[in-house]
């Protein structure tokens, strides 16, 4: 799993899966990080890879709106020092089902966001964003806030 945060861009990153209920079957992580965070997540009921799950869309928020998302999660995650988080739901796309979600934590979250919206690689992801920006005259970290916190979606064909 280091190897999955590493190609997210991330510092680390977890992988659940689920059964029909949403119910956690199965864990792989990239470490202790990751690791806690997950067993905060399963323990308290919520937080990022439960919602990418029963949403079946991709969930993301740094800062401050981790915990105004997760009120019993959110304060627990920043406490072991995660700032941002990213987590794509897990499903084929021939049932109605999700069977899991993959998270990530902390630097370059919105381009994990992006790849798993567009179904590219990060560095693919990472072009997007620095294209979109140029587009715009924009701060990239304004435009890096608004994907994590759902605000705007990149797509192959553009924003959404």
């Amino acid at each position: 799993m280091a190897g999955v945060a590493e190609a997210c861009g991330a510092k680390s990153a977890v992988l659940v899966l689920v059964d029909a209920r949403n119910k956690q079957l199965a864990v792989a992580d990239s470490g202790e990080l990751a690791r806690a965070a997950q067993d905060l997540e399963f323990v308290l009921g919520e937080g990022p890879s439960r919602d990418a799950a029963t949403r079946h869309g991709p969930v993301g928020a740094t800062g401050d709106a981790i915990v105004a998302r997760w009120a019993s999660c959110g304060p627990a995650v920043t406490a072991l020092g995660i700032r941002a988080v990213a987590a794509a739901p897990l499903d084929t796309g021939a049932s109605a089902r999700c069977f899991g979600a993959l998270a990530v934590f902390d630097p370059r979250q919105a381009a994990g966001m992006v790849s798993a919206h567009v179904g590219c690689r990060v560095d693919g992801a990472l072009a997007l964003i620095r294209a979109r920006v140029f587009s715009r005259g924009m701060p990239v970290e304004a435009l890096v806030r608004a994907i994590v916190a759902g605000d705007l979606t990149l797509t192959p064909k553009g924003p959404s």
